[in-house]
């Protein structure tokens, strides 16, 4: 009987951490959710590969290109053991939120990128990209290393943006309300903080345009 117990448990872990694999459909933009952690890597094909913990209350919405990645309704904020494995072909935009991890497997390579982390959600990549575009709020973080050659950051309410690995030619940096970020640039950087922000400049660039308004800070670090 003992042993028939042992059995019948261990069948229901395997059941509970298996992997499924589902077809998505064609995607260019991806949001997670609910705590899970994600890897992106590219492929000749859309598709996710889940695993974990509470993999089955997983939810994946396409819609028109845009694919969300969260728990159910019942599970919102508990998908803390849940792994996903995104396969793309094309990303031009990732969303971060609510204390998910999405991660890069391999360069991301692209001509424009748009990232937006926010409510403690976390993005690490690498990245070779013409123009990148970046938000973050709430606590959320972004590390991005590589290079790109036009940078826009705006970095609210205690983000962090640590991009002092990612070589840029121009960037734009706005920072408010305790909000920070790294930057690296060779040309141009114009910085401009609000309510607390703090910036630390990489790089050494050409120039260097700064504003701030109601304290703030911007170091240039060498």
């Amino acid at each position: 009987m003992k042993k028939l117990f042992l059995l019948f448990g261990f069948l229901i872990l395997q059941t509970s951490y298996s992997q499924t694999t589902k077809d998505v459909g064609t995607f260019t933009s991806i949001a997670v959710f609910d705590k899970i952690t994600a890897t992106l890597i590219p492929s000749s094909e859309h598709k996710v590969e889940l695993s974990g913990k509470g993999s089955d209350d997983v939810e994946l919405i396409n819609k028109n290109g845009f694919l969300k990645i969260k728990m159910n309704l019942k599970n919102t904020l508990q998908g803390d053991d849940v792994k996903a494995i995104v396969y793309y072909t094309t990303l031009d935009e990732i969303i971060a939120d609510e204390g998910s991890f999405v991660k890069a497997e391999k360069t991301i390579k692209n001509t424009a990128l748009k990232i937006n982390v926010k409510k403690g959600g976390r993005l690490s990549a690498n990245i070779e990209s013409d123009r990148v575009s970046v938000k973050g709020n709430t606590g959320g973080i972004s590390t991005l290393k590589g290079k790109a050659i036009f940078q826009d950051i705006v970095s609210n309410s205690g983000a962090e943006i640590n991009h002092k690995d990612l070589q840029t030619k121009q960037t734009d940096v706005t920072v408010n309300a305790g909000g920070f970020a790294e930057v690296k640039a060779s040309d141009l950087v114009d910085a401009k903080t609000r309510a607390g922000g703090a910036i630390k400049v990489f790089g050494e660039p050409k120039e260097l345009r700064e504003k701030n308004i109601a304290g703030g800070t911007v170091t240039i670090v060498k």
